[in-house]
């Protein structure tokens, strides 16, 4: 039997949060972030009354033999757009490249195609090589013909549709409108006969084109920024679908197909009034400004009415009615969801389902989201219509000294909670709607689904000066079991399934109990004061992130954010974050998110050697603050050649920041079947997650290639193709007796390569650490630094 023993040294375990260097810009809310234009924003797009283009269509013109949903006997969409032209092949290598990619996947995808009439640059290049890679179209010897007509009878096989084939229509060209109703039926039979075209993560919304490059030069022949945010359609010209209301399929922010058109004369709701004179209105929505004369039958809007929400009815530049919404409420918003905006005063109120955000704070409108509404602060001003809120429009930026923390269950098991009991050492006061109930120290206020409290949108529980709250029926790692105390007041709000339980408080109170829960405090007061910086600065950045507004938090209190009061608050740690207060890390002028780890082992490693960025691409650029750097007394050598790099995690003598500690180093041992039951179970779904991350030798070529790959068969070998300048491991070649892959980034390393028993497995697999003590089957290789040796009983 073959036994592969890895000898493996840690130099960085699983760090407790994933950044990627955030710096405090509110995230866009639907936008164009590849425009840029002298004068323009990546935001906002002044459109003027320039006529729209007329420029020939980027289809070849349909001949009339197209088929067409009469012919075919297929029901047609009313309004359908293309039942009178072709669809063409490089249209259909589109949409069968977004059923089953994203628009990542497509751009990283290896380009490997070479047909005589595909240029690298063109609009369809990424698609038909996407298609032609994973085996669902081919080309035709050295050409593919892009703009060439797919038949019918192709259409049905490739849609896998039972429609009427006869000899006088199987060889004709299959039109436009009826490929996407074959299109959206495949769909619909993926998804159930209730499907709302959502498979694949492909959906149906209907939109209000505003800006194309037909009357905004700011824009490419594949932008458009329409009344919900800016899209891209490659392939697709809309210039003619200016001011109406269209019916499209959509993936992410990319125009996946345009079905029909709804209205030529729209409504546009909740669109902001950036000014008003007596000939025009302009409005902005979307992203884009659009200026528009008045029809006759049109009332004018007054000049003071800039600066309201109004719906405006628009044909061809000319706005035929326009209604204005007056009324305005402010106060403190707690959550922001799908149908409703909670404020603190108000409670919960009915949001429109065209709800739109935009903000003024630095002077021109801007096209914002949900997310940008910040819990816990009175930032913006909520447009209302009959008690429906339509619009908000955030006034002023905001600097919060509080952060609010999303509760998790007992184990981190998720934010719902069945019930919640809590109690204090202090008297405290629990308000619910006008009822305000006061306890004293050691009693207990319960909420369960039968409590009847929630005559308004939560319970707000609130210790008297210098109590705690205990969470009674919550479980931590608090010392002998106890249960954890928090800081600052808690609100309980019901949820679908059960309560949220959210802990607003100062943001510098958060981090006594952050400090100790992401580094032991045992390192020193020293220590704690970098976690310190480094914890505020991840928490100042967050706040602004927003990702837990649905939930009326800013940040959670598990790794998803970084990790609070799992361990108590303690002298050391109140220290240091006292000591450091309102200090962060900059870069420039701006607050960074630092990357942190538990154990170095002598060396840093540079981010972009470690992550892929979200588009996939690896290794990616490195900023200058998460850089490779040695943390030894002698340094390390250069850790990007393999033997220098096998020394290194080899030695245990080193003298480092962290060589006291027992994750210092570290090895484990596992037998070729273990590995390859490891490998084998993940491969597949680490391919899926990123597929131009694993790939797979092609012998008939002699090159790698970003294939689909279930195993590997019995493994045969490791190898270290690339180490980066921090020693660790960014490809690893692993040979099978049925397949080769080289796999890319420290996760899907350590994933593949799991030192757990797997299904079937007869033993524990066993890490041991420095100091003699061991853990039992981690889900994750500690990390990606590590060098391994070959050992055999002799056997083949």
């Amino acid at each position: 039997m073959k036994i592969l023993r890895l000898l493996i040294f840690l130099l960085i375990l699983p760090p407790a949060i994933f950044l990627s260097g955030c710096e405090k810009e509110e995230p866009y809310g639907g936008a164009l972030p590849v425009i840029e234009a002298t004068g323009l924003s990546d935001d906002e797009i002044n459109v003027e009354d320039t006529p729209y283009s007329s420029a020939a269509p980027l289809v070849p013109e349909p001949p009339p033999q197209a088929v067409g949903a009469a012919e075919s006997s297929q029901p047609s969409t009313p309004g359908a757009v293309g039942d009178d032209r072709p669809l063409t092949r490089a249209e259909a290598a589109k949409m069968l490249a977004l059923m089953n990619n994203d628009m990542n996947t497509i751009r990283s995808t290896e380009y490997e195609i070479n047909f005589s009439d595909v240029s690298p640059g063109s609009w369809y290049a990424p698609y038909i090589n996407a298609v032609c890679v994973q085996g669902v179209m081919a080309g035709m010897g050295e050409t593919f013909a892009p703009e060439g007509a797919l038949t019918l009878g192709q259409a049905a096989r490739l849609l896998e549709q039972d429609i009427a084939l006869t000899d006088a229509n199987r060889d004709k060209p299959v039109s436009y409108a009826l490929w996407c109703e074959m299109y959206r039926r495949l769909l619909d039979g993926k998804r159930g006969a209730d499907s709302v075209y959502d498979a694949f993560g492909i959906q149906a919304a209907s939109l209000i084109v505003m800006a194309t490059s037909g009357n905004s030069p700011a824009l490419s022949p594949y932008q458009t920024v329409t009344d919900i945010g800016a899209f891209t359609h490659d392939g697709l010209d809309l210039n003619d679908y200016a001011d109406r209301e269209v019916r499209v399929l959509v993936k992410n922010k990319e125009i996946v197909a345009l079905l029909s058109v709804v209205s030529t004369r729209p409504t546009i709701r909740n669109a902001y009034i950036n000014a008003a004179d007596e000939n025009t209105l302009s409005v902005f929505s979307g992203g884009a400004e659009r200026r528009y004369a008045y029809a006759p039958e049109c009332a004018v809007v007054p000049a003071d009415h800039a600066g309201k929400i109004c719906d405006i009815t628009v044909e061809g530049g000319v706005a035929y009615s326009v209604e204005v919404f007056p009324e305005t409420v402010t106060g403190t918003i707690l959550k922001t969801a799908s149908g409703s905006v909670e404020l603190k005063e108000l409670g919960v109120i009915p949001a429109d389902a065209a709800f739109k955000v935009y903000g003024v704070e630095s002077g021109a409108v801007k096209w914002k989201s949900a997310v940008n509404l910040l819990s816990g602060t009175d930032m913006a001003v909520f447009h209302m219509k009959d008690g429906v809120i339509r619009a908000g429009v955030i006034q002023k930026e905001v600097q919060p000294s509080r952060i609010r923390v999303a509760l998790s269950t007992s184990g981190f098991g998720g934010l719902i909670h069945g019930a919640v009991s809590i109690t204090s050492d202090n008297a405290f006061t629990v308000t619910s709607g006008e009822t305000v109930t006061q306890y004293e120290a050691g009693e207990i206020f319960t909420v369960s689904e039968s409590a009847g409290l929630f005559g308004q949108s939560r319970v707000y529980i609130t210790p008297s000066r210098g109590g705690a709250l205990e969470i009674v029926n919550l479980s931590r790692n608090w010392p002998e079991g106890t249960n954890p105390r928090y800081r600052g007041s808690i609100e309980i709000a019901r949820e679908e399934g059960g309560f949220s339980v959210v802990n607003e408080l100062p943001i510098e109170e958060y981090l006594y109990a952050v400090v100790p829960s992401e580094m032991p405090s045992s390192y020193g007061a020293e220590a704690s004061k970098a976690q310190a910086v480094t914890a505020r600065s991840y928490a100042y950045n967050q706040i602004f992130e927003n990702r837990c507004h649905a939930f009326g938090a800013h940040v959670d209190d598990s790794v998803n954010s970084q990790v609070y009061n799992n361990i108590p608050e303690n002298g050391i740690s109140v220290e240091a974050v006292d000591a450091t207060r309102g200090l962060c890390l900059t870069y420039g002028s701006r607050v960074i998110s630092a990357n942190f780890f538990s154990t170095s082992s002598g060396h840093t490693a540079n981010s972009g050697e470690v992550w892929a960025s979200p588009d996939k691409f690896f290794p990616q650029a490195t900023p200058e603050y998460l850089r490779a750097k040695p943390q030894s007394e002698n340094g390390a050598g250069n850790l990007s050649d393999e033997n220098t790099a096998a020394a290194f995690f080899k030695d245990v003598t080193i003298n480092a920041y962290d060589s006291g500690f027992n994750w210092f180093r570290w090895n484990v041992s596992m037998t070729a079947g273990e590995l390859s039951a490891s490998i084998n179970n993940r491969l597949y779904e680490r391919w899926q997650a990123s597929p131009s991350l694993i790939k797979t030798w092609q012998s008939d070529e002699g090159v790698f290639r970003s294939r689909p790959v279930e195993t590997i068969g019995a493994l045969t070998g490791l190898t270290v193709i690339k180490r980066g300048e921090g020693g660790n491991i960014m490809e690893l070649r692993i040979d099978g007796t049925e397949n080769t892959v080289l796999v890319s980034t420290e996760y899907n390393i350590r994933a593949l390569l799991a030192p757990a028993k797997q299904t079937g497995g007869t033993r524990d697999i066993h890490l041991n650490r420095k100091d003699g003590t061991y853990v039992s089957n981690y889900s994750l290789m500690p990390s990606a630094f590590f060098t391994f040796e070959k050992e055999t009983d002799g056997y083949a």
